[in-house]
């Protein structure tokens, strides 16, 4: 499995939103247009999102993905208060991704 592959396979699995919203959010409002999160994972991944992933790749997959989730929301159309919600919503997921991939310090990552 590559790093973007586990990537996108852990947000799905860890996702605290419906289908359609999950669906909205990781490709984007239109599926021609890379404007979702997973094309801003694979745009932190760079090279490596279609290295093969180790053991001890969890946490570059999941410094990615953070970094990942900070580019989809500075380019993401909305007001600053809307921007925040979706942190918000985004700093749960996060946690349960770092549960997951047994992230010692995800508190500490994200701030």
């Amino acid at each position: 499995m590559t790093r973007i592959e586990f990537a996108i396979k852990t947000l799905r699995q860890t996702c605290p939103f419906d289908e359609e919203l999950l669906f909205r959010i990781m490709d984007g409002d239109n599926r021609y247009r890379k404007d979702g999160l997973s094309a801003s994972i694979e745009k932190a991944m760079g090279e490596y999102a279609w290295h093969e992933v180790t053991e001890t790749a969890n946490e570059k997959v999941f410094d990615d993905i953070l970094y990942g989730m900070n580019l989809y929301i500075r380019k993401y159309r909305a007001i600053p208060a809307f921007k925040q919600k979706i942190w918000d919503l985004f700093n749960e997921w996060v946690l349960r991704i770092a549960d997951i991939c047994n992230i010692k310090n995800a508190k500490d990552m994200i701030g």
